[in-house]
């Protein structure tokens, strides 16, 4: 059943308690293009759309305005509902939550905007009742009173969202509220463990960017912050105090390369206690390794970029490279052979100065000459700086080799009877080495034979 290109408005503010609703067996049904206006109502817990069947889907739709819910889906006991659809849709200003989520599994919210209203976004699960398979992403979500994701369930994918402007309530509590909070707190029957939080732009948040918390009740574990920047949080960029063990967070951008601040080294968003954010990135995720991009590759060749580790003074060498962000610019050096580590200022380069070469929109180094003969007999390092500090940042730059000599540049070999034959080419000369000899003894035993008859 599909039910496309409708408006619903509320026209009783205090009995209206759900403008529409998919239950009693209300299977793969399709609701799209239509308008869900609860604006005025003061029906506790109102909702413009209710969820309460399997394999749904909710496409283009707006819902604002009602006192409780945007949309609510809920299973009240097994079978769980399983399996809803939420995407390009507009759910804002609901008092309660913009989307809830409760004892549902695979859910998905997808491409959504999500502003206003109490809490944009919630998943719930209790005594076991599971909402696993839950995934929020690509939304864009702001401006929430309380917490903009906020996750009472375990087992969900938050990932690659813009979330900012939330938690705007001044809370006495020293917690606050945060853009993601992962919670048990007021809920002691819930749990809230192994979710996933990756690759979000998390800023500018009036809270806590991201915040754990329970309240006496059980501590939530296993939850992963990866890949996400977490920036400009008026309270901490990530708050976990109360736990027990470390939450993982390793690998986020707080908004200075030197790291957070807080517990932390740096003078990014601030970190309490508990929290693992070493090692975190040097730049935005998305252009940062290893969350942006494959880790940068770069290597000595030939002109049409074949690895070549060995060149005779009268060569030219070529370097070429990949994984590196895209159109930007890099440093290409060219010094003696060095063991690096992380944080080594980059020497002076030997072949007349450094080349900068742009990269492509898919963050490839073409082929590029960077030394040209005469060469220096040596052992040398090629260095791509691609932030170009002239310093080697080991999550960013390249060094062929970091622990051996990059290439090597050596005198041309001996001629061999006129012929110029590379050392390392000799043994395939062998068989006509003995061809000659061979040749050489025949002629010889002819000749010793005409001398005898002569």
């Amino acid at each position: 059943m599909k039910f496309d290109g409708f408006t619903v408005k509320q026209t009783a503010a205090a009995t209206v308690q759900k403008a529409l609703g998919l239950m009693n067996g209300a299977t793969g049904c399709t609701v799209s293009n239509s308008i869900f206006d609860g604006t005025g109502s003061t029906k506790g817990g109102s909702m413009g759309i209710v969820v309460r069947d399997s394999n749904n889907t909710i496409d283009n739709v707006e819902s604002f305005g009602w006192d409780g819910y945007g949309i609510d889906v809920y299973s009240g006991g097994a079978p769980y509902l399983d399996n809803c659809l939420i995407k390009n849709s507009n759910f804002h200003d609901n008092g309660w939550y913009n989307v809830a989520v409760d004892r549902s599994t695979n859910v998905t919210v997808q491409d959504c905007t999500l502003s206003g209203g109490g809490t944009a976004l919630a998943f719930f699960e209790k005594d076991g009742a599971p909402v696993t398979g839950g995934k929020v992403t690509g939304c864009n979500i702001s401006g929430a009173t309380y917490d903009g994701v906020r996750l009472v369930g375990s087992g969900v994918l938050v990932d690659d969202n813009d979330i900012s402007g939330c938690a705007t309530t001044t809370d006495p509590s020293p917690m606050g509220y945060g853009a993601v909070r992962i919670t048990t707190n007021k809920w002691p029957n819930y749990a809230a463990n192994n979710n996933t939080v990756t690759n979000n732009n998390i800023h500018d948040n009036l809270g806590n960017g991201v915040l754990i918390d329970h309240g006496g009740n059980p501590e939530p574990t296993g939850n992963v912050f990866h890949c996400n920047d977490i920036v400009n949080s008026a309270f901490k960029g990530f708050e976990a105090s109360v736990l027990t063990s470390d939450a993982n967070a390793e690998n986020n951008w707080w908004g200075d390369a030197s790291g957070p601040s807080g517990v932390g080294p740096g003078t990014g968003d601030a970190v309490s206690a508990n929290v693992d954010f070493d090692p975190w990135l040097a730049g935005l995720s998305a252009v940062t390794p290893p969350c942006g991009f494959p880790p940068p590759t770069g290597d000595s060749t030939d002109p049409v970029g074949v690895g070549k580790d060995t060149y005779t003074t009268g060569e030219t060498v070529y370097a070429s490279g990949s994984g590196f962000p895209p159109n930007t610019n890099v440093d290409i050096y060219i010094v003696g052979d060095l063991a690096w580590s992380d944080g080594d200022p980059i020497p002076a380069d030997v072949s007349g100065g450094k080349e900068t070469v742009t990269t492509d929109g898919a963050g490839n180094l073409a082929p590029t000459n960077v030394w040209a003969p005469p060469l220096t007999v040596g052992q040398y390092d090629m260095v791509f700086d691609a932030d170009q500090n002239v310093k080697y940042d080991a999550a960013t730059d390249v060094v062929d080799d970091p622990n051996h000599p990059g290439f090597v540049v050596q005198t041309p070999p001996e001629p061999v009877g006129g012929i110029v034959v590379p050392v390392n080419k000799l043994g395939l000369l062998a068989p006509w080495l003995a061809l000659v000899a061979m040749a050489s003894f025949a002629a010889l035993t002819v000749a010793l034979v005409k001398r005898r008859r002569a």
